[in-house]
């Protein structure tokens, strides 16, 4: 069964005045943004977490990352959402409200259980690290490099231009998977630098921009899928959950024919003392008739309590089972989906 968990990220706008080159800057952050904003609600989460981050690039709104992260995650790129929140808090500070301030922690720490860590050893300072074909970092690390956990990973390390050192790999929840580059630093020493237009054109841009920010089409991510975690079984659970129902329809329905039969012999046994108290002289065989009468009556009585306990007990058994049941069952469309839950909020926007 497929389910994606999704709720509604409402995007709302407000701008400041702002005027020459930065104005530019603005508009262009606002068409980049409405594009994402449009991307993200036909679900095409991909492209609305590349407009987000470039509509970051002109204008560095912290509350972006809010939205970044949204994308990302709906996207099933946990090592990018996780880092996307993490700014977001960062960035936000005491701003955030308190209750996205909630919900974003939370997401943060399911998102933690999803990733593993990434960490290069012998590679050149400058080196560019591409994880599936998508850059996300340079060398040397300034923060830790996260990646989705249980699925495979291409990294490739690239100096100048040039891969030199190209790695399979899948990192376990929570786990770290070294990249060794062999003869790294040597084999950089070794390159000549080549200089390209994009070189001269990067001059010009922003000061301090993060290449990640800006994703061209050929780093665009790829859509991972769902981690390969098998769904709980459930059958033994089932079969319980149905056996306990029946038990308990059984019990309740023995219980209530015990109780009919144990009123008819005390209808009986009422009748029999009636007849004694009007006989004129002592009569055994009626006296006897009483006596097993009453053990009768006091047998149905023990056997209908004996029933009502055990349908007590076999209809919280199927209740709890049922509830068990029923999380379980979620937390298996859950894995098959592979999806995130999204978290809740509204972002408005100044640029």
């Amino acid at each position: 069964m497929k389910r994606v968990l999704c709720i509604t990220c409402c995007l709302l706008m407000s701008c400041l005045p702002i005027t020459g080159a930065s104005q530019t800057n603005s508009d262009e952050a606002k068409r980049l943004y409405e594009a994402g904003a449009e991307n993200f609600s036909i679900k095409n989460y991909v492209e609305a977490a590349a407009l987000f981050r470039q509509a970051y690039s002109l204008s560095p709104v912290w509350k972006l990352w809010f939205n970044i992260g949204q994308s990302e995650a709906a996207a099933k790129h946990y090592g990018l959402a996780l880092e996307a929140f993490e700014k977001y808090l960062a960035l936000g500070g005491d701003e955030i409200p308190a209750l996205d301030m909630e919900n974003v922690i939370r997401e943060v720490k399911l998102l933690r259980e999803l990733v593993g860590k990434i960490e290069v050893e012998n590679a050149p300072d400058g080196a560019e690290i591409h994880v599936d074909e998508t850059f996300r970092s340079k060398l040397p690390l300034v923060s830790e490099l996260r990646v989705a956990a249980g699925i495979p990973h291409q990294v490739d390390i690239i100096y100048n231009g040039n891969i030199i050192h190209s790695q399979p790999l899948t990192v376990g929840s929570a786990g770290i998977v070294v990249v060794r580059v062999k003869g790294g630093r040597e084999r950089a020493l070794a390159m000549p630098f080549s200089v390209t237009d994009d070189d001269f054109n990067s001059a010009s841009q922003k000061k301090g921009e993060n290449p990640a920010l800006n994703l061209t089409t050929r780093q665009r991510p790829t859509l991972i899928q769902p981690l390969p975690k098998a769904p709980a079984n459930l059958k033994p659970l089932k079969i319980f959950t149905l056996t306990s129902g029946i038990l308990a329809l059984a019990s309740g329905g023995a219980a209530v024919t015990f109780w009919v039969l144990a009123g008819k012999k005390n209808d009986d046994l009422t009748a029999a003392a009636n007849q004694l108290k009007a006989a004129s002289a002592p009569n055994e065989s009626l006296e006897a008739k009483a006596y097993d009468l009453r053990e009768e009556v006091d047998r149905y009585d023990a056997l209908t309590t004996a029933m009502v306990i055990s349908s007590a007990v076999f209809t919280t058994a199927t209740a709890v089972s049922g509830i068990i049941l029923l999380v379980k069952h979620k937390e298996n469309m859950a894995l098959e989906s592979g999806a995130v839950a999204l978290v809740p909020g509204a972002i408005t926007m100044r640029f």
